[in-house]
Formats: C-alpha cells, sequence, structure tokens
C-alpha cells in the first residue's frame, strides 16, 4: 500500500479485513484438522495395545 492524500479507503479496509477473516478461518480449519488426527492416532493405538495385550 502505498500513502495517498485522502488516507486508506473503505475498500482497502474492507480487503485487509476479508483477508484477515479467511486466514483466521484456515488457521481454525488447520488446528481442528490436526486436533482430529491426533485424537485418530491415540484411538488406533489404544485399540492395537488392547488388541495385541499390551494395554492395561
Amino acid at each position: 500500500m502505498t500513502p495517498r492524500v485522502g488516507g486508506v479507503g473503505t475498500t482497502t479496509v474492507a480487503m485487509l479485513f476479508r483477508n484477515a477473516v479467511e486466514l483466521a478461518e484456515r488457521q481454525i480449519r488447520n488446528t481442528v484438522e490436526l486436533a482430529e488426527r491426533q485424537i485418530r492416532n491415540t484411538v488406533e493405538l489404544a485399540e492395537r495395545r488392547t488388541t495385541d495385550g499390551t494395554g492395561d
């Protein structure tokens, strides 16, 4: 962005806000996907331990 006499316009502000929201949504999606993978891996590990007799 370059400075201009009238300052930053409403379209620029709107686009910056939109980009910030999209990035936040992407971050949330990635965090949820990671958590789901970790849960699946933990469940699979627990199931393997149960079936092979190494569990509690």
